[in-house]
This record gives C-alpha cells, sequence and structure tokens, in this order.
C-alpha cells in the first residue's frame, strides 16, 4: 500500500508529459491493491497508512482519458459505498466526470460514443455507490448544484453542466424513490423543480439535451413527486414537461438531428414523463384546465404529422389513466373525445388513398403518393389499437370492487364497444381494400415485429404489411375486451374483420402480411378455443364461433401453403412460427377441434397431418424461432393425446380422430424422435434450443413404449454424426429404454443429455470416443442408470 501510494508522484509527472499508457498501468496497480485491502481497511487492522494509495487513484479519477479515470472510479466506488468519508470525497469528482466535455459535442471520430459507454456504465454505478454511502450529501449537493446551475448567466458550457446535474440525479431514481425515509428526497425535488421552472426556457432549459433529460428527471421521480410538501410542485413539474412537450413539437427537425447524435429526443422524453405523471396521479388532471391542456396536447400531432407514432402511444396511456380516475358516466364521453381525431383522420385519409388508386395516374407516380398515405392510415389504425389496449389496461390497473363493480364493468366495456362499433366501417373498408396492397418501394424502416419475423426483409415489400399489422394489432388488443361471460355478437364482429382481412391476404399469396395476422389467430385460439372444442353444450350455445373459427382456420392454413410455395424460403419462412404457436394453442385449448380440422373433399384432420410432416424439418431450421415454436407445438399436442377423452362422440367421429391420433404417434415415435435425439446427443442443435427439445423428448418417452421407438432411437444414435464410440451408444441407448419402462423420466436423463452434447462441442479436448471425458460418461451412467 505505502509503496504503490508513492507512485503518486511519478503518474502526476507522467501525466504531465502526456504518457496515458503508463498513467493507466499504474491506475490499474493502486485498483487492484485496494481492493484486495479492502477488508483490512474496513476491520482498521492495516498498519499502513492509505493516504497516498488513494490520492493517486483520485489523481487518476480525474485523468481526462475515460480508460485511466475508469479503472480508479470502479476501484473507489467499491470501497466508497460502505464508507461515508470516501464517498464524500468521491462525489465532487464523479460529477464534474459527468459533465459531457465540450469539445467531444461535435465528435466524429467515435470519443463521444467512448464516453458515453463510461458515463452510462461505469460513472453511473460508481454514482449509485456513492448515495449508498452519503445519501442525504448527496441529494442536497445535486440540489445546490441544480439550483447554481438554473441561476447563472448563460454560457456555451451552461446547458451541459445542467444536463450532468439532472444525470447524477436520475441514475439513483431507483434507489432514492424506494428509500423508507423520502423527507430529504421530497425536499430536495422541490427545490430542484422550482429551479427549473424558474430558469426562462430561452437559456439553459431550452436547449433540446437538457430538455430531454430534464422530462427524463421528472420522468423517474413521477411517483415521489406527489409526496412532496413544497405548495403546486406537481403542477410544475406538469408544466414543466408540457412546455417542454410544445416545444419540442415546434422544433422538431432541429431536435431530430441532436436525437440521432446523442439518443435522445426531447419529445419522447416529454412523452414518456406526461404518461408516468397521469398514471401516477391522474386525478390532478381531472380539473377543467388540466384537461383542456391534455386534449390540446394530443391534438398536437394532427397539425405536425412527424411525430412518432410511439410517443403518441406513450401520451395515449397517460390519458387513458385520466379518464378511467373520471366518475364512470363520463368514460364514454371521454373514451369518443379522445378517439375522435383518430377516426377523423382515418375517414380522411381513408378517402385519399381511394382518390389515389381511382385517378388515371401513372403507376409509379401513383406509388409515390400512396406510400406517405399508407404509412399515416397505418399508423392512425395502430394509435386506434393503443386506444382499446390502455383503456383495458387502466381499467384492469383501477381494479373495480366495492359498491361500484356492478356499473363500473358494463360502463368500463359500453365504452370501448361504442368505440369499436364506429371503427368497423372504415377499418373494414381498409382491411378488405389495402390489407395486401403493394407499392414498390418503402421509406421507413419496418416495425420491429417484422424484422423479428423476417431476418432477410426485403424494403420493398414493407408497404404490402403495415396495414395488415396494424389492423392484426387492433384485433388483438380487442379480443382482450371479449369477457367468457358475455355473449358471442362482439366476437364474432372482431373476427370477422379478421375473416376480411385473412381472405385478402391469402388470395394475394403475401407472407408479410400474413404474419401479424396469425399472431391474432394465436390470442384468439388462446383465449377462446375452450368454446370451440365439440361437445354437446359447446355445439349448443355456440355454434357461431365454431363455424367462425373453423373458417378462420381454414383460410390461414391455405395462405400459409399458398405463401410457402409462391415464395422465396427467406420470406415464407417468417410465417412458420406464428402458424407454428397458433396450432399450439389449438392443442392446448380445443385438441379435437384441431385432430378434426381439414377442408371439404379432404382427409380429417388435414391440418395437423401436414403439420406433423413439417415438424422435423422445422427443428432442423436455421432461424430460431421457427425450431422453438415447432417444439412448443409437437409438446403440446403430444401431451394432450394423454389425457384426451373421445368419450362426446359418436362412433364415426371417434374412429376418424383415433386414425388421427395414429399418424401422430407414428409419426412423433419415428421421424420427430430421431431428429431430436441426434439433434441433441450427437451436439447438432444450438445452446438454446437443447433444453426445449430435451423436453419434448421426455413427452415423447413417456408416451410410448418401447417397441414403438425401439429402431428410431437405434437409428438415430448409430448416426455418424455420433462420435462417442460404441459404449456411448450403449449407454444412451439403454437409457432410452429405461425410459419408457419407467413411470416417469428422472432429472438424470436430461443431465445426461446435456453431458453428451458438450461433449461433441470439445471433440478437441479429448471427447472423442475413447477420451478420458467420455470413458467419465460411460462410467457415471453405466453405473447410474435412469430410472
Amino acid at each position: 500500500v505505502s509503496a504503490v501510494g508513492l507512485q503518486r508522484f511519478r503518474f502526476a509527472e507522467r501525466q504531465s508529459n502526456g504518457d496515458t499508457a503508463v498513467c493507466r498501468c499504474l491506475a490499474r496497480t493502486a485498483a487492484k491493491v485496494l481492493l484486495e485491502s479492502e477488508d483490512l481497511i474496513k476491520n482498521g487492522t492495516l498498519q499502513a497508512s492509505t493516504d497516498g494509495l488513494l490520492d493517486l487513484l483520485f489523481k487518476a479519477a480525474s485523468h481526462p482519458s475515460v480508460y485511466v479515470c475508469g479503472i480508479a472510479v470502479e476501484a473507489l466506488s467499491a470501497i466508497a459505498m460502505s464508507n461515508s468519508e470516501l464517498s464524500t470525497r468521491l462525489l465532487p469528482y464523479l460529477q464534474g466526470k459527468a459533465i459531457i466535455p465540450f469539445h467531444l459535442i461535435n465528435d466524429v471520430d467515435g470519443s463521444l460514443d467512448d464516453y458515453t459507454n463510461f458515463r452510462d456504465r461505469v460513472l453511473a454505478d460508481a454514482l449509485v455507490s456513492c448515495y449508498t454511502g452519503c445519501s442525504k450529501f448527496y441529494l442536497e449537493s445535486c440540489g445546490s448544484a441544480i439550483e447554481e446551475f438554473c441561476q447563472a448567466n448563460s454560457s456555451p458550457h451552461l446547458p451541459f453542466q445542467l444536463e450532468a446535474a439532472l444525470f447524477c440525479m436520475i441514475v439513483v431514481s431507483e434507489r432514492a424513490s424506494k428509500a423508507p425515509d423520502k423527507q430529504v428526497l421530497c425536499g430536495q425535488l422541490g427545490k430542484m423543480i422550482y429551479a427549473l421552472a424558474n430558469n426562462s426556457f430561452s437559456t439553459a432549459t431550452s436547449h433540446p439535451l437538457v430538455m430531454a433529460k430534464m422530462c427524463q428527471f421528472i420522468n423517474k421521480y413521477a411517483t415521489s413527486i406527489p409526496s412532496c410538501q413544497t405548495k403546486n410542485v406537481f403542477e410544475t413539474a406538469s408544466d414543466l414537461v408540457f412546455s417542454s412537450f410544445k416545444r419540442g413539437i415546434n422544433d422538431y427537425n432541429k431536435h431530430g438531428q441532436l436525437a440521432s447524435m446523442n439518443g435522445i429526443s426531447p419529445l419522447s422524453e416529454a412523452s414518456n414523463a406526461f404518461k408516468r405523471l397521469l398514471c401516477s396521479s391522474p386525478a390532478q388532471f381531472s380539473t377543467p384546465a388540466a384537461r383542456s391542456a391534455l386534449e390540446d396536447a394530443w391534438k398536437m400531432p394532427y397539425a405536425c404529422q412527424q411525430i412518432a407514432i410511439e410517443d403518441r402511444e406513450m401520451l395515449c396511456s397517460g390519458l387513458c389513466s385520466v379518464i378511467i380516475s373520471l366518475p364512470s358516466e363520463q368514460w364514454n364521453a371521454s373514451l369518443d373525445a379522445l378517439a375522435q381525431p383518430i377516426l377523423s383522420c382515418l375517414n380522411v385519409v381513408t378517402k385519399e388513398a381511394d382518390q389515389v388508386t381511382g385517378s388515371a395516374r401513372s403507376l409509379g407516380q401513383c406509388e409515390n403518393d400512396f406510400a406517405p398515405i399508407m404509412n399515416r392510415l397505418s399508423n392512425e389504425i395502430r394509435l386506434l389499437a393503443a386506444v382499446v389496449r390502455c383503456f383495458i389496461q387502466a381499467g384492469i390497473s383501477q381494479n373495480f370492487s366495492g359498491e361500484n363493480r356492478a356499473s363500473s364493468i358494463p360502463c368500463h366495456r359500453n365504452a370501448l364497444v361504442s368505440l369499436l362499433h364506429k371503427s368497423w366501417p372504415c377499418l373494414t373498408h381498409v382491411g378488405n381494400k389495402y390489407c395486401s396492397h403493394e407499392v414498390s418501394e418503402a421509406k421507413e424502416k419496418p416495425h420491429a415485429l417484422f424484422a423479428a419475423q423476417f431476418p432477410s426483409f426485403r424494403p420493398n415489400f414493407y408497404q404490402s404489411m403495415v396495414i395488415a399489422a396494424s389492423i392484426g394489432q387492433f384485433l388483438t388488443d380487442s379480443l382482450s375486451l371479449y369477457g367468457p361471460e358475455e355473449e358471442l355478437p362482439l366476437l364474432l364482429e372482431i373476427t370477422g374483420l379478421a375473416k376480411i382481412s385473412l381472405s385478402v391476404v391469402a388470395k394475394a399469396k403475401n407472407p408479410l402480411s400474413l404474419g401479424p395476422l396469425l399472431s391474432f389467430m394465436q390470442k384468439f385460439m388462446s383465449l377462446h378455443g375452450t368454446k370451440i372444442e365439440p361437445s354437446p353444450r359447446n355445439n349448443a350455445v355456440n355454434e357461431p364461433i365454431q363455424v367462425m373459427a373453423k373458417n378462420l382456420m381454414l383460410i390461414s392454413y391455405e395462405a400459409v401453403r399458398s405463401c410457402k410455395t409462391s415464395q422465396h424460403d427467406d420470406v415464407s419462412q417468417g410465417i412458420v412460427a406464428p402458424m407454428f404457436d397458433t396450432l399450439t394453442s389449438c392443442a392446448k385449448k380445443c385438441p379435437i377441434f384441431l385432430l378434426s380440422l381439414s377442408r371439404d373433399s379432404q382427409p380429417v384432420g388435414e391440418v395437423v397431418r401436414s403439420s406433423i410432416e413439417t415438424a422435423p424439418a422445422a427443428l432442423k431450421s436455421n432461424e430460431m424461432n421457427v425450431v422453438l415454436s415447432s417444439i412448443r407445438f409437437l409438446k403440446e399436442l403430444v401431451s394432450s393425446l394423454t389425457f384426451l377423452s373421445l368419450e362426446s362422440l359418436d362412433d364415426a367421429q371417434r374412429d376418424a380422430i383415433s386414425s388421427v391420433i395414429a399418424i401422430i404417434e407414428h409419426a412423433v415415435q419415428t421421424d420427430v424422435i430421431t431428429t431430436a435425439i441426434t439433434s441433441t446427443c450427437a451436439g447438432v442443435s444450438p445452446r438454446d434450443v437443447l433444453e426445449p427439445l430435451t423436453n419434448l423428448m421426455r413427452v415423447i418417452l413417456t408416451l410410448s413404449q418401447w417397441s414403438a421407438i425401439e429402431a428410431s432411437v437405434s437409428a438415430a444414435i448409430d448416426c455418424g454424426q455420433f462420435q462417442l464410440g460404441d459404449e456411448a451408444k450403449s449407454v444412451a441407448f439403454e437409457t432410452f429404454k429405461v425410459c419408457t419402462e419407467s413411470e416417469y423420466v428422472s432429472a438424470n436423463f436430461g443431465k445426461m443429455i446435456l453431458v453428451m452434447w458438450e461433449m461433441h462441442q470439445n471433440d478437441d479436448t479429448g471427447s472423442i470416443a475413447g477420451g478420458e471425458a467420455v470413458l467419465d460418461f460411460v462410467q457415471k451412467y453405466k453405473k447410474q442408470p435412469t430410472k
């Protein structure tokens, strides 16, 4: 400790000479010594003074290189967490380092990214450690800094200093908000918010970077602000966010450039803060003046169409929280008022689309005009879906109970039903006419949903799917409204719109548009599959929805088949996973319905037969979501056969279903289990699918007799890819046999599969046949067979 402490003089000399490499080595040495001495320092048994060592590390913490500074900060913060004196000394250094260096603002060589990574990771963790060591001093220091910067004369550096002070408060927000005693926090929050409000928007807080950070700060402390005793502090915070929101809209283009540079947007942060304030204390916004201000904020995007749809969805969520806090008799009118700008815009944009498609202009000109119209139409439908989803979630959060429960639940549902009915005509027209419309070029990025479903996505397909994606989202969100105790008409209306859209997409053979509608089908079957399963009661009460479900499933099936044969593999693969997920829901909720599902003049069980034939190839797909979805389907299907009862069926139906079950059992006991064993035991499959595949084999082994799978197991283990030798083959073969003869498959089976898979990944370290690892494997599992 003493020896390294003396190196502080060398550190200072090297730093003055610009020798960063030596400074970094000295900082690393000092950090290592400090951390190794931590216990001695804490219990006071260290014989030497740590002054020299700490002095070196504090010099390193001030070094302009984030790499040298980071080494010192990490070491000091580890000790500071339990040392208030050290925390108090360290905090000013960290606060200074939180200020973005002025020379990096217009950086293009990556130095700004390095600093940002340092601040968001190393510095943020160190600040949390300092807060833990001296929470009261931390809050008071940050509060004083914000007050000082808000009162200072304007300068080019001032916005970055204020932004850094806000950053220091943001990084400890989670811990500070959960503190048992919030008296100090609430007192400082009141001072900070008033200081920010009293700073004219023409100076520091008008800077987009500061505006964004200020809104983020209010967002993080939104649940604590209502507890502040300072007069009108909540209203003041709301005014700050609203002013930032308005300014963000007015200066959208300029701020958009800054957002791309620093990764934050004032408008997005203001929307996030608005939502948190609205949700944390919706009653605060129920006054006429507050509601008028919120209405202005909600309608602003219709005067400025550049606002991101995510920001509008965020604001929508908060507004729904305000509406649900009103008396229930006001919900219908308030929700209508919220949705009215969307519905009006939908009608106007739909007419524009109809005019473009009906004009005599050239194809190229029509496509250029049509792309922005389709994007706007898609966004408004997506926003309408957000209204439905957020109002349903707001009702769940409200947790209707007590005397008002009987009236609240119908009022909540009726408000949404009224909105859905008003939207049906326009959405039906859009779904029928534009659900698979294609244009030649996309000018915007695809939704994240499609980036996941279609890794090889081509931009010129984008416009063909945006409408289907939004309608699919709207239909999926609307399903949550329907309760099991309600009548069928509403559910039939929702599925009716889905049928229109699915039919259009199936006719166009467009896989990009089919994906989101299949996601709707998955949720529909998951929520309402029990109503569809054939039984005397369902057949009498739910026949209309049974017919609709059959039609929807067959349309989906035909659409998937046609898309797979008409499109390239990279595109058609994107619909395989959602189709398997839909079939999984059917297997879980309505297995008899699935087993009997087939088109006219086709054999009973056509859909499930085709799916079983496809499954082994899907298990070997290069797309992870395809592999996992096929495993889920097979596992759920095989599990459903174990407990399936056919007693409610007549003799002819029972015989037909039994023949389908026999085909399924044969398939899973041959091709499926052979593929699963080869993929796992021979180390072929990726690590992420090893456990799901092992669980699938467990289910198949539980269902099967050894005589039914013996040949398949032997073929899989004898394949050329299995490299562990004859003794290991014998052990694995015997293990599979014992599993079929036991009442259950033990955990030892999964461990054995994992060991075989791992040995195939490490064949260069003696894990091949005859190697020590294989001999250990044989000895262990031969002595302890799975029971």
